[in-house]
């Protein structure tokens, strides 16, 4: 049966290591792979792993579950909570040091969530209590407004290190918006190039401006963006993405902002 949440201490595993091991070695539950995730883990400063989620494995929920990692909830010693994100043993990539070393870049320009510590086969971080971006919809016209900005502003901060999110193209899984002060984080940096001939903000506002979804057509008209705006819009992108620079951004948020 499953369980709608299950709190697990560190110390006192118990009776549940078996069904934790198809987490923690997931998908093969290798007992070996499992303790030693445990003992890392406890090396990291973490103390308990709250198993809730709407993704499940076996009968515990998890909060994410891609093609490389599961992604649980843990507490810390001094009861913060943080994400854990743990690499699968059938990942076709034999460590998240990379992916620690790309955060941690972003970190430094204000941009995704702490990272607090890693492994090959860790990544603890700042657990963000959110929704997806695809959600902004519902909200008013100003929070819009608001979040669209910040997440545009982050990815310039990203261009400007030359460090390229190749996911925010479609950004619905890969941007949150914090509850209670609507802070847009950008995560998952596994698929991020320094190499990449892309931009962080065409990708994002290509997305968000000229997309067809019910997300879109909010934004274009919380930005009263018609035919003429969105052409300007799409030449200025497209100088950005060759020039890269601050007056080409600027020009952007110009026709972005003209009314405000």
């Amino acid at each position: 049966m499953r369980r709608s949440m299950l709190v697990i201490d560190l110390n006192d595993i118990g009776e549940v290591l078996r069904d934790l091991s198809q987490i923690l070695a997931y998908p093969t539950g290798d007992l070996q792979r499992a303790l030693k995730n445990l003992s890392e883990l406890k090396a990291l400063g973490v103390e308990k792993l709250v198993l809730k989620g709407r993704t499940y494995i076996g009968r515990y929920g998890v909060l994410g579950k891609g093609c490389t990692s599961i992604v649980i909830l843990g507490v810390l010693k001094d009861g913060g909570k943080v994400a854990l994100k743990i690499r699968r043993v059938d990942a076709d990539r034999r460590s998240l040091r990379d992916e620690a070393e790309k955060l941690k870049m972003a970190n430094k320009v204000g941009v995704g969530p702490k990272l607090m510590g890693y492994t090959n086969d860790l990544l603890v971080m700042e657990y963000v209590e959110g929704y997806p971006i695809i959600q902004l919809v519902k909200e008013e016209r100003e929070i819009i407004k608001k979040v669209v900005k910040e997440v545009i502003a982050q990815c310039r901060k990203l261009d400007e290190i030359g460090l390229v999110h190749l996911e925010l193209s479609r950004p619905k899984g890969h941007v949150i918006i914090r509850k209670g002060d609507y802070k847009p984080y950008i995560i998952d940096f596994e698929t991020v190039s320094v190499r990449s001939s892309k931009t962080n903000v065409t990708q994002v506002i290509s997305y968000l401006f000229f997309g067809k979804g019910f997300l879109q057509k909010r934004i274009r008209e919380v930005f009263n963006l018609e035919e003429s705006k969105l052409s300007l819009l799409q030449q200025a992108l497209k100088r950005y993405k060759k020039q890269r620079d601050e007056e080409a951004y600027q020009k952007i948020l110009q026709i972005l902002y003209a009314q405000d």
